[in-house]
């Protein structure tokens, strides 16, 4: 793991300057083949950008960083910036609080957050939902399922 820096015409160098890769190549630049994830944009109450990687990554580079880049969310902060977003521990308690709760898993071939081919966030997500026993679960369900559900 590294941090990038910006390269004239790299399309990929939206994000903080310094950002998080994957070193593939083991070449310690970035590079075509090397992985970088997206952080989330966080404005700080004084109007500064911070930016949000995952509570796993956050933890991992908090052992290969010093110091710690101020707009980079520590470790501790990324865990409650995402604890607030991922829904992974809300799916019962939503269904127990709404009767004949609808839900609709809607994903992508191409992930805002992950990369794996397998989309195990969507499983995870969908299997969350079963599990709470919803009224009604679609994975991706086709137009006149939504239409429905807006009715």
């Amino acid at each position: 793991m590294g941090r990038r820096a910006a390269a004239a015409g790299d399309r990929r160098a939206a994000g903080p300057l310094g950002a998080l890769y994957f070193d593939v190549n083991l070449d310690g630049r970035v590079g075509p083949r090397d992985f970088l994830p997206q952080a989330m944009p966080v404005p700080d109450l004084a109007g500064h950008m911070r930016f949000a990687y995952s509570p796993a990554l956050t933890r991992e580079a908090a052992k290969r960083l010093n110091p710690w880049p101020a707009y980079l969310l520590t470790p501790d902060e990324a865990a409650e910036y995402w604890s607030q977003r991922d829904a992974a521990g809300h799916f019962l308690r939503a269904a127990a609080n709404r009767e004949k709760l609808l839900a609709m898993v809607l994903a992508t071939a191409r992930d805002h957050a992950l990369a794996a081919p397998d989309h195990p966030h969507v499983v995870a997500a969908y299997q969350g939902w079963l599990e709470a026993r919803v009224s009604w679960l679609r994975l991706n369900p086709d137009a006149s399922y939504v239409a429905a559900v807006q009715a």
